[in-house]
């Protein structure tokens, strides 16, 4: 049986009131961020992908921003910033892969039967092998840009990990150490399962940044790829 905590205090409607029911404002607080993230990532599409790199609407950076990483930069729009970098960090790997491998084996599937699944394929372990086989050293990306590549997509594919790692805990937060804590203080110990604030806090600071290195990843793929079908077509 469920009981009701004693002494004088507010009321569990009362807290619900000042704490989670007030929708208009959360909204209203939702669209000011909203248009705080969205001027933070134009800024960085004009600065450095039009300005300095000189990309338009005829380039590949179109349809990998408006289609491929589409989700992605939605899902940092909205804050949700732990989904926008797994559904990024997911896309800008299986680009890598395709381009550096020709086929997907992250997981062992569309192996023989009976045979040993292969290590996972990081994103880590693919940005060392493009880096090993100059995938993106062209003469039209300027060295410190390409060094500010390879460290974006590197803290990308950092920022994924410490969310598998967020979530692996999570399990043994809920089920364990709050309702320890719980029965400790009496029940409200229970909430504080996670530093959820610090967490969002460190997966967002920086993301219209990495973002934008993903775009650029990913086009310059693409790019390649096009330019090597044109060159074997003639």
């Amino acid at each position: 049986m469920v009981q009701a905590g004693g002494g004088a205090g507010m009321s569990l409607s009362t807290i619900y009131d000042e704490l989670v029911g007030s929708a208009a404002d959360a909204l209203l607080k939702g669209r000011l961020e909203i248009d705080s993230r969205a001027a933070l990532l134009r800024e960085q599409i004009c600065v450095r992908l039009e300005r300095e790199l000189g990309l338009s609407e005829h380039s590949f950076a179109f349809p990998v921003l408006t289609a491929y990483l589409a989700n992605g930069i939605r899902l940092y729009l909205l804050g949700f910033y732990d989904a926008s970098i797994v559904e990024v960090e997911s896309r800008v790997a299986s680009a890598l892969h395709g381009r550096l491998h020709g086929t997907w084996e992250r997981s062992g599937i569309g192996h023989a039967a009976g045979a040993p699944p292969s290590p996972a394929v990081t994103l880590a372990l693919l940005i060392d092998q493009a880096e090993s086989a100059g995938l993106f050293a062209l003469p039209s990306l300027p060295h410190d840009r390409l060094a500010g590549l390879y460290a974006g997509l590197r803290e990308l594919a950092d920022k994924r990990t410490a969310i598998e790692a967020r979530n692996r805990d999570q399990g043994l937060q809920i089920t364990v150490w709050a309702p320890r804590r719980g029965a400790l203080s009496g029940g409200p110990g229970a909430a504080h399962t996670e530093p959820i604030l610090g967490y969002y806090l460190s997966w967002g600071a920086n993301l219209h940044h990495l973002l934008i290195d993903a775009v650029l990843a990913v086009t310059l793929i693409l790019a390649q790829d096009g330019a090597h079908g044109t060159a074997s077509s003639g």
